[in-house]
């Protein structure tokens, strides 16, 4: 269980910009967000929060209000928090509740403060003096069901078959949102898991067997903290020494748009992020860039690397496995309901599944295992230890 109790503030906002100079850290903020969407379901006000750590957030938001008291209520913080970025501390992740408006007028008015401040363009942060929140968390710990799917193809060399290239995308998405609506996941990552299902029967109908064996794997838990990498990468199945490198797909089915930079869709047809692969292994970045250039033609772009962290791959990467990353972009359907099939562009996804197949049988027939240039722990220590976040 977790007690805490927060000054409670009336913050009223229609631009990030409204929260400059406040005082917020560590309050509890009775909220009225009137800014604009910015990107994987966040506002302006909401990514702007993020950085400035309150201690609990009170929406004012009718629609949100009007949910089963289960559904409006998000539980984020209890005792010291999750585990944050190294080198940062413990991250708070503020727990949210919601009122409807005629409600937060009714509470304001009691607490001495004028309801109509909800109605004008003012802005800013009002204090609630001499009153505060009380927030009571209680949680309840239990088991929940969940698997990795893996699938083996053995090589055709007598004595590199013992090794494996790996190749992953991560099979679970968001579940469903406050109101029921299903987060669809389309992109993330039925996209990945379809192509990784291609890319395994590509392998298994041809008559054909790269010297090394193949590891098909899709992964679950990764919207939670890449979970299922995470147990596997410690509980593997077979060793980690024996795999040589890790393909990873993740979001390989739309063209990246942008609409707060101005960047459309179709500027981004033939676009394809290429993550990670020369971070510890010069040789597979090398494989990658020859494999494109002979089967694949995209264009690839090198602006995602803040990404790196945030897929199954980098589970692999911290074993010192060479890893590459294929992603083509976010959207503004990402980590929405919106997320779905009829916004997939199938001969995309086709031609990324067929790089990466391209690639691994390079990598599978090769009479030798891809050179490591760099360990994980040497790659951190040339970015000062920090993951670049996005």
């Amino acid at each position: 269980a977790s007690d805490k109790t927060y000054p409670f503030v009336l913050v009223l906002a229609k631009s990030a910009k409204d929260l400059d100079g406040l005082q917020l850290k560590g309050k509890a903020l009775l909220l009225l967000d009137r800014s604009k969407p910015w990107r994987f379901g966040l506002t302006e006000v909401g990514r702007a929060l993020w950085g400035i750590r309150p201690g609990a957030l009170v929406l004012i938001d009718d629609k949100r209000a009007a949910q089963d008291p289960s559904k409006r209520m998000s539980v984020r913080f209890v005792g010291e928090g999750s585990k944050g970025t190294r080198g940062r501390g413990r991250r708070l992740r503020p727990n949210r509740y919601a009122l409807s408006t005629k409600a937060a007028s009714e509470l304001l008015s009691a607490c001495g403060l004028d309801p109509k401040l909800l109605e004008g363009k003012k802005t800013g942060a009002f204090p609630i003096e001499g009153y505060t929140l009380h927030s009571h968390v209680q949680t309840q710990k239990r088991p929940a069901f969940a698997v990795n799917v893996l699938g083996y193809l053995e090589g055709s060399d007598p004595k590199l078959k013992d090794e494996v290239v790996g190749i992953g995308a991560h099979l679970d998405h968001l579940g469903k949102a406050p109101d029921g609506q299903v987060y669809n996941g389309a992109d993330d990552d039925g996209s990945g898991s379809t192509g990784l299902l291609a890319v395994a029967k590509a392998f298994a109908t041809n008559g054909r067997r790269p010297k090394r064996s193949l590891l098909f794997m899709a992964f679950c838990g990764e919207e939670m903290g890449l979970i299922g990498s995470g147990w596997y990468a410690s509980h593997p199945v077979l060793p980690n020494e024996s795999m040589v490198a890790e393909l990873q797909m993740d979001m390989i089915g739309r063209n990246e748009e942008n609409k707060r930079t101005g960047e459309k869709a179709e500027d981004n047809l033939n676009s394809l992020h290429l993550v990670g692969s020369k971070k510890l292994s010069d040789e597979l970045h090398t494989i990658c860039l020859e494999a494109n250039e002979q089967f694949a033609g995209f264009d690839f772009e090198w602006d995602e690397e803040g990404v790196f962290f945030r897929s199954d791959h980098v589970n692999f990467a911290k074993k010192d496995i060479p890893i590459a990353f294929f992603f083509t972009g976010f959207h503004p359907q990402y980590h929405r309901t919106s997320d779905t099939i009829d916004r997939i562009d199938f001969p995309k996804l086709a031609r990324v599944a067929r790089l990466v197949y391209s690639i691994a049988w390079k990598v599978a027939d090769l009479d030798h295992r891809p050179k490591l240039d760099r360990t994980y722990k040497e790659v951190m220590k040339a970015q000062g230890g920090r993951r670049r976040r996005r």
